[in-house]
């Protein structure tokens, strides 16, 4: 059966609920998923307590941004201890750092002419994490762009005139922190990010997987990951990146990603045998 390792709700900047999630998990059916929201893991819990009931193995995950220059990264982490303190109080700074990002992007939308109250963001955000992603659903609600790709490319990308950067931490202080709660530390879409040239630095920091399998890659940089995670003795992983079919127009299950997958995940949770060889 396959599995879904990347999956957003509406904790960061999903639309769905987890049970809603779990849904259509177990209609596929999926062996497995992780729930990965930016920044948060409000949904985890939820997913876990009602997973049996479902059918379907949860398991506790997040992503976390860093740049690398001026290059977005992105970073999972599987397995967390999603209860710990220390995370607990990292989550927390970062969803005020992003409350405040989202007050200077408005800023700068209505240096533009485009006025959206922060109310109103708030109240599309809901419990989750405020993001760029809300605000570009706000922008296609009001009209002042036909699609959420659109406020994207137009007003809210690294680049564009409304941008505002992110406050992270460095490459190695996610990795880090990642595999001191207990987590394994993923490189998330690295051909969306372009950081194949960091690829050694990263791996020097403990990255220890790399998301080979994802819908914005092509089937020739699927096989350059899988063969730059058999070369480093790395494992891979694999996913929809769905946030809701409304957002991406994709599914949860929309990119086949085989159940030996996580069989080698769960392999490089114990301790590692010195004889071992594969990626998968």
């Amino acid at each position: 059966m396959p599995v879904d390792l990347h999956i957003h709700s509406v904790a960061s900047d999903g639309v769905h609920t987890a049970p809603e999630i779990l849904t259509r998990a177990a209609a596929l059916p999926l062996k497995a998923i992780a729930l990965t929201d930016h920044d948060s893991v409000g949904s985890v819990e939820e997913a876990l307590r009602l997973a049996d009931g479902y059918g379907v193995e949860v398991i506790p995950a997040l992503e976390l941004s860093s740049h690398i220059g001026a290059r977005d990264v992105h970073f999972l982490g599987y397995w967390i201890d999603y209860r710990n303190p220390q995370l607990e109080n990292h989550l927390r700074g970062l969803r005020s750092a992003r409350a405040h990002r989202a007050r200077e992007i408005l800023a700068r939308l209505g240096q533009v002419g485009i006025e959206l109250p922060f109310e109103e963001l708030i109240e599309v955000a809901g419990d989750g994490s405020v993001g760029r992603a809300h605000i570009a659903q706000l922008l296609t609600m009001k009209g002042y762009t036909r699609s959420v790709a659109e406020a994207f490319d137009r007003l809210l990308q690294r680049g564009a005139c409304c941008y505002v950067d992110k406050e992270v931490m460095s490459p190695d202080s996610v990795i880090g922190m990642i595999r001191g709660i207990g987590g394994l530390a993923v490189l998330a879409h690295p051909g969306i990010s372009r950081v194949d040239e960091h690829l050694a630095y990263l791996i020097a920091c403990g990255l220890q997987g790399i998301e080979a399998f994802h819908a914005d890659h092509s089937l020739e940089q699927v096989h350059d990951y899988l063969e730059i995670a058999k070369r480093n003795d790395m494992f891979v992983t694999g996913g929809s990146d769905f946030h809701g079919e409304s957002v991406r127009g994709l599914g949860v299950g929309a990119v086949h990603v085989p159940d030996c997958v996580l069989d080698r995940m769960e392999e490089y949770r114990r301790p590692r045998n010195s004889d071992s060889d594969g990626y998968m």
